[in-house]
């Protein structure tokens, strides 16, 4: 697999396109990527200019962290696929339907990647209450989904 071979996934672009439409494919999640980089806390956004910017390795990447190349691996992958996400920027769009408190408990799920167990203690909410406002969330995004 080569360097950002995952961007080609998210974007929906297929192995048999041209080089050309590929390429510019990747340019756009890139910059895609770049202009949500932050909604990210500090840590993970360090880990994505190091990946997308620098051009830093997982190796070097894991090396400065202390942890390992696979761990690192899977850590940028999920902060890529959680920025890819729509629903929350879609969700971001419309405030009269998500006031700015459902709004950071869904910033925190879809975006951040938090657990709920942790946004409820965080939020001081009920489980049930942020499960509810994750379903809204996606009940929205998927209705509003521009094709």
């Amino acid at each position: 697999m080569g360097r950002l071979c995952s961007l080609t996934v998210l974007d929906g672009w297929e192995p048999t396109q041209r080089d050309g439409d590929r390429r510019s494919g990747r340019r756009e999640v890139i910059d895609r990527l770049r202009a949500r980089q932050d909604l990210l806390d500090a840590g993970d956004r360090g880990l994505l200019k190091g990946y997308l910017e620098a051009g830093s390795s997982f190796d070097e990447l894991a090396r400065l962290a202390g942890t390992s190349r696979s761990a690192m691996c899977r850590r940028v992958h999920r902060v890529i696929h959680r920025l890819c996400d729509e629903t929350y920027v879609r969700c971001a769009a419309d405030p009269e339907r998500f006031p700015a408190a459902e709004l950071a408990v869904i910033r925190d799920y879809f975006v951040r990647g938090l657990p709920l167990t942790r946004i409820c203690r965080e939020h001081r909410l009920y489980y049930r209450r942020a499960r509810a406002l994750v379903d809204k969330a996606y009940r929205f995004a998927r209705e509003n989904r521009t094709e």
